[in-house]
């Protein structure tokens, strides 16, 4: 993405992009944004959001579709994990236990224990699996490994 943005603008740095996607992660859009997306719609749009996306961007303004936005602040305020819990994160994602997560990050597994605690509180999980479902869903973790 910010290698495709990054050659429009230096082609034609005045064009106005509306990026069309499937991709329903708050990440792609957020990296949209700040490589110079000026509107962002849904590959499956209608015709009428297709024409509010072109008439906002026309005349100088931003937009993005409502089911997009709504995901976006979603995410949002769910994005309030520390470095630490971020990486612990990552782990967990990869199906690691407390004693691995532990052992790669040099913390005790009662450190880690509590990382994967905290995370489950922000995310509202009730299990380590739902956590990284959700993390997945809002695109703070990939699982692509």
């Amino acid at each position: 993405m910010r290698d495709f943005m990054k050659s429009i603008r230096m082609a034609a740095p005045k064009l106005r992009v509306i990026l069309m996607t499937d991709l329903h992660q708050p990440h792609v859009v957020r990296e949209a944004i700040r490589t110079g997306a000026s509107a962002i719609i849904e590959r499956t749009a209608d015709a009428r959001e297709i024409h509010a996306a072109v008439s906002a961007v026309a005349q100088g303004s931003r937009y993005i579709a409502p089911t997009v936005a709504v995901q976006l602040a979603e995410a949002l305020t769910l994005m309030d994990l520390t470095n630490r819990e971020t990486e612990v994160l990552a782990l967990l994602s990869q199906g690691e236990c407390n004693k691995n997560i532990a052992r790669g990050l040099g913390v005790t597994v009662g450190t880690a224990k509590s990382h994967v605690r905290a995370i489950m509180n922000k995310l509202g999980a009730r299990s380590r699996t739902e956590a990284v479902h959700k993390a997945y869903r809002l695109g703070m973790v990939c699982l692509d490994h």
